[in-house]
Order: C-alpha cells, then structure tokens, then sequence
C-alpha cells in the first residue's frame, strides 16, 4: 500500500563469544589459589579404655606403696612396728596402766605446744587449757575419771620466786579453791642447774564436801625463768599405784632448753 513500510528488523542477538559480545568466558582453568590451604592433620588413634584403665590403676598402685612405704618408715623410726594401731610408741606398764611416749611440740598441736617430752598414760583423754597469761595447762585424765596427770608451765616465775613460794600456795585452801589443804614434806629430787633450783617434789591432800578427798603427787623442775608442775591427782580412796605412775612419769619429763 502506498506510503507502508516494513518494521525495521531488530539486530541479530551476537552469540556470546561472538564478536558482538562484550563479555568474557570463565577460564577452564581458574589457576593456583592466592593462599595454600593448610593440609587437616590425621586423626589421632584412639586408645582403647582398658589401656587407660591400666594406666590409671598403676599410677593408684604406686602412689598407695609408696604411701605405704613411708609410712612404715616413720612407725620404724619412732619405734613402732609397721601393723601396730597405736599412734605413739608403747612404754612401761606401771601399776596396770601402759606409758607412751609424748611429744608436746608445735607441730603437733598447731603453735601451742609447750615443747616438752614425757610418757603419760595410754587411753587417758587430752584436754589443753589455756591460762590467763597465755600459758598452757596439759591434762591427761582417765577413762573413769578417777585420777588426772597435769603438767603446767610457769612463765617468768624466777628469779623473782622460789619453788617454797609455790608450795607454799599448795597449803592455802583458798589458792586451790577447795575446803582444807595439807601438804606432806618437800625432798629435793636430783640437781638443779647452775645458779638454779633443784628441782623437788611433794604430796599433798585436798578436801572439799563430805565425799571430795583427793591425794596429788607434785614435783616442781626449775628451767630458765620458768617453773614447770608435774602433777598426778587420785582419789584418797583409790591410791593403788599411783605413787609409782607419778614417779615413771616424772622422771621421764623432759623440759625444753631454757
């Protein structure tokens, strides 16, 4: 028809690669990476459990004869035999009633121990009081309470005081808080020191009520400036003994050096 003409034609898509195309292929080959990566390492082998437990079970076994061992060790060395339950070395039997040896150091009992050495009675309960002046009183007493070691030290007691000034206190109920006090002759019991006390021992009797009279046996060591008190307390009753656990106890009683 007059004045019709064809739509233009759209230009043909250029087929990529083509030279109509603008784009770029990917490389069949992309090439090295920028970094290298770290090869995984190889899993460990695993140990069977029995293996573990053995291992486990071994290093126990050893440390237990090793405790074991020690143990012994220290129990021979003290003197005591390897299956033996008692915690310190058996002494005499004095009276019916076995002696061991004690150690009062700080080690012991956690900075307050007095230092000294002497066999006091098995099986007799520890009590440890302290005194105003900060010093220590030791008590050993026995199961049916019936009688009562006691060990006190006296710190500064000389030069100001002698051994007669105590004694002296022992006759003086009130001192003791009990109702009547007499108190038996002093001895001297083997040498004092140079310049010092020897030491001595006495035996006196308290009463307080109807039914309360007790027999102490005493013995005063001097040491430095101070006065240490050994003392075995029965009842007036019952004093089967007791004169001769006194004496193995106080003639084992070891001060410490001044």
């Amino acid at each position: 028809a007059p004045g019709w003409r064809p739509p233009p034609q759209r230009p043909a898509a250029a087929a990529p690669g083509g030279p109509g195309a603008t784009g770029q292929r990917l490389a069949a080959d992309p090439g090295p990476l920028p970094f290298t990566p770290s090869a995984r390492p190889a899993p460990a082998p695993r140990r069977s459990p029995w293996a573990v437990a053995g291992v486990v079970a071994l290093l126990v076994l050893m440390a237990a004869l090793g405790a074991v061992g020690a143990y012994a060790l220290t129990r021979s060395l003290a003197g005591q035999g390897p299956l033996s339950t008692d915690l310190t070395p058996a002494g005499p039997e004095v009276a019916g009633t076995v002696l061991v040896a004690h150690a009062d150091t700080d080690q012991r009992y956690a900075g307050t121990g007095l230092d000294f050495s002497a066999l006091v009675p098995a099986g007799w309960q520890q009590f440890r009081l302290e005194q105003p002046g900060g010093d220590v009183t030791v008590r050993f007493v026995s199961p049916d309470a019936g009688r009562e070691l006691r060990i006190d030290r006296v710190t500064g007691f000389y030069p100001s005081q002698r051994a007669a000034d105590y004694i002296a206190l022992l006759s003086r109920p009130d001192s003791l808080g009990v109702d009547g006090s007499s108190v038996g002759p002093v001895e001297t019991v083997g040498a004092g020191t140079p310049g010092g006390e020897s030491p001595q021992q006495t035996v006196y009797r308290t009463t307080s009520g109807p039914t309360d009279d007790r027999t102490t046996w005493t013995r005063l060591v001097p040491s430095g400036t101070s006065l240490w008190v050994i003392r075995l307390t029965a009842t007036s009753t019952d004093v089967v003994g007791a004169p001769d656990q006194f004496q193995a106890v106080a003639d084992s009683f070891a001060a410490p050096p001044p």
